[in-house]
């Protein structure tokens, strides 16, 4: 057997390489209710090496012997916008709590727009992530349902 397939294999596999690792999307589209802290929920597995993401509760877990440094980026899409001054804050919680947040001040702008935060953080086996979004509209937002605007990935750091 040729030394790239093995060493191709073996990174499909996890074998080596930033693992665990996961990527998920959405199914549909989500709404997120005015003035409040929302877990964005994602239902598609896009990869899951190592298993840590779950789909039932939309957290990823960190899994045994795998404590260490881990890269996470949350993106998402939407009518988050519109001519009025608000603000969008996309987060990272860790075992609950807010950790990482990224918050977005728009003015005047009636566009659909992306918001995204990308993290480094320090995890502990069993310690549990997940993204929430936040927006300041009177009424209740939706995001875009498409897998290249909405999406969370993370691995751990070598």
């Amino acid at each position: 057997m040729a030394i790239t397939k093995i060493i191709a294999d073996s990174i499909t596999s996890g074998a080596i390489g930033n693992t665990p690792s996961f990527q998920v999307t959405q199914s549909s589209s989500q709404t997120f209710s005015a003035n409040t802290t929302t877990k964005i929920t994602y239902d598609t597995e896009v990869y899951n090496v190592g298993g840590g993401f779950n789909t039932t509760n939309n957290n990823f877990t960190v899994p045994s012997g795998e404590a260490g440094k881990y890269f996470f980026y949350i993106q998402t899409q939407g009518i988050f916008t519109d001519n009025s001054t608000q603000v969008c804050g996309i987060a990272l919680f860790v075992n609950g709590t807010q950790t990482k947040y990224t918050r977005n001040k728009r003015e005047g702008v009636g566009t659909d727009t992306s918001f995204f935060n990308s993290s480094i953080v320090d995890l502990s086996v069993g310690d549990v992530v997940d993204a929430r979004l936040y927006h300041s509209f009177s009424t209740s937002r939706s995001n875009d349902v498409d897998a290249t605007v909405t999406y969370f990935t993370g691995f751990k750091l070598l």
